[in-house]
């Protein structure tokens, strides 16, 4: 949260701090200046933290030391507060004879300074800054532009220990009443306090391919000294998922699995299902693409059993009318209760899902969703189709509701309608047909192409790969390792004593979009796309405010 200058407190016999607004202080940096505008946050308050802050470089004099952010154990002037008991960061703006400009970030440790220095920062220029402690080490990240994307140096040094501070300061002189008086001024913006413990942390990122997303939540809570972090996925449409979480300064780990209502998505395997095909009407061209040369006096269909599709899913298949005739069905999608062909099984104790392609005089190619009650049909078509391109499809159920989106690219951002049909129950079912005819021998023989193609189905069952793997766990160097295989809705607790920082890591595969939603202070550490495996890589910290 961004500091309020106007809320801190003032001391300034030379006049030297003006405080502009809540979020712009000025100074006028003198040596002979002991002036310096702060607030108490109380023993030990600041221990590990991220602090956003702005300067700006007005006019500058040699040999003054002009400090833009400060922080310390001790109340006064940073110069006077150099004992074995103080510690403090120091950042400060410096010109030398040879009117060489320079930036420093420099800890007082107890025995002396240590720190590193970046020669030359402009004059006249506003510099947007991110000093980030963790443990004994410090870092300064020095940007140009406000967005934080040019980064233009890298300041580290460290203690000898892991302090704790209670005093941060707005502005601060350094007071050296030695020699000549030089001044020096300066404007600092927007200090932003991030602290990373005794604090509530949400974060949320989201991932999607197309119609089937994947979800995950966390959420760090910090009571006393202990740590409760929770991980959820849902509806996951890869077939693998991998997180791994490190901890690092703990002093212990205590961690839950559950899975519960465990479901997945996944391309299925045409050469795996049983053909019944007396005239040959059925070729499997590989694993994930089937052709049906559908005819009405055929009896044919490929189907698959065991499968434990819930009650509750999302489906996705592609369809391509290859040639046509009128007055013929072909089931490119079928699901049933009862094995059989689809013309057939229309019994009251069946309930069907049927989708499936048909060629008339009037409306030309239609493709149809229809849902057999067991006594009777409700159904939804599109037609006007046109012939030799593929059409993509997502059915959905929800309850008694079934919908089939039906788009014009793979990729299922070009939605051309959508259809729904209810039954009067919300029912299950035992099988799953990946092509068949529909068995209507009256009238002449009929017969046209189709070619289904990337049946993924929505599956259930406890599918959950865990691993845990604890390493030096009385020092600082812990991680564990949880994979996942398929499954979309997992939850898991951590509770770490002594918590500091943890880090996560994902491989999401045959996952590709990566977008961030809602994210409240977490640290992207990058994400690449690695033998078509979607990496990402981040920091989770637990922000006041």
């Amino acid at each position: 949260m961004t500091e309020d200058y106007t809320t801190y407190a003032e001391v300034d016999p030379g006049g030297r701090i003006t405080v502009v607004d809540a979020t712009e202080v000025r100074i006028t940096v003198a040596k002979y200046s002991n002036s310096y505008l702060y607030k108490d946050y109380g023993l030990d308050y600041f221990h590990d933290f991220e602090h956003p802050f702005d300067f700006y470089w007005d006019t500058e004099n040699r040999y003054v030391l002009g400090p833009v952010y400060c922080i310390q154990k001790a109340l006064g002037n940073p110069s006077q507060n150099l004992t074995a008991a103080d510690r403090h960061i120091l950042v400060y703006l410096y010109k030398s004879d040879d009117n060489v400009r320079t930036l420093t970030l420099r800890v007082w440790n107890g025995t002396g300074n240590d720190g590193e220095t970046w020669v030359g920062p402009l004059g006249d220029w506003r510099y947007y800054c991110i000093l980030t402690k963790f443990g004994a080490n410090v870092t300064l990240k020095i940007y140009s532009d406000a967005a934080y994307t040019t980064l233009v140096s890298t300041l580290n040094t460290s203690f000898l220990d892991d302090p704790s501070f209670q005093y941060i300061y707005g502005a601060c002189t350094w007071y050296n009443a030695t020699g000549t008086d030089r001044t020096m001024q300066i404007r600092m913006y927007d200090l932003d306090l991030t602290q990373y413990s005794n604090a509530n942390l949400f974060a949320r990122f989201h991932v999607g391919q197309g119609s089937a997303d994947l979800h995950c939540a966390f959420m760090v809570a910090q009571d006393d000294e202990d740590l409760l972090s929770k991980f959820e996925v849902r509806h996951s449409a890869s077939a693998e998922f991998f997180a791994r979480f490190f901890v690092t300064h703990y002093a212990d780990l205590k961690s839950k699995l559950m899975v519960r209502h465990s479901t997945w998505q996944r391309l299925q395997d045409y050469t795996s299902y049983t053909a019944v095909d007396p005239d040959g009407r059925i070729t499997v061209v590989d694993s994930s693409n089937v052709t049906l040369h559908t005819y009405k006096y055929s009896n044919s269909y490929l189907w698959k059993g065991g499968l434990s599709i819930p009650k509750d899913f999302r489906h996705h298949i592609d369809v391509l009318m290859d040639t046509t005739d009128y007055y013929v069905t072909g089931v490119f999608f079928y699901l049933t209760n009862v094995l059989g062909n689809p013309a057939l099984v229309n019994t009251a104790e069946n309930r069907i899902v049927q989708l499936s392609l048909v060629f008339g005089t009037i409306g030309g190619r239609r493709i149809t969703l229809s849902a057999w009650k067991g006594s009777e049909s409700d159904s939804d078509y599109i037609q006007s189709l046109t012939g030799d391109i593929w059409y993509y499809l997502t059915l959905t159920k929800s309850g008694s509701t079934v919908t089939a989106e039906i788009f014009s690219d793979a990729s299922r951002t070009i939605l051309i309608d959508t259809l729904q049909v209810s039954f009067d129950d919300d029912p299950l079912f035992q099988y799953v047909y990946g092509a068949a005819t529909s068995y209507t021998p009256t009238g002449a023989e009929r017969h046209f192409l189709l070619n289904a193609a990337n049946l993924i189905l929505t599956l259930s069952g406890e599918n959950l790969k865990c691993k845990c793997m604890i390493r030096h766990s009385a020092a600082r160097d812990l991680y564990a390792v949880f994979e996942t295989v398929a499954t979309a809705d997992l939850k898991a607790y951590f509770e770490v004593t002594h918590w500091a920082r943890l880090k996560c890591s994902f491989w999401v595969r045959k996952v590709y979009d990566l977008s961030h939603s809602d994210g409240i202070s977490f640290y992207w550490l990058g994400s690449d796309v690695v033998d078509g495996d979607q990496m990402v890589d981040f920091e989770m910290w637990s922000p006041t405010g």
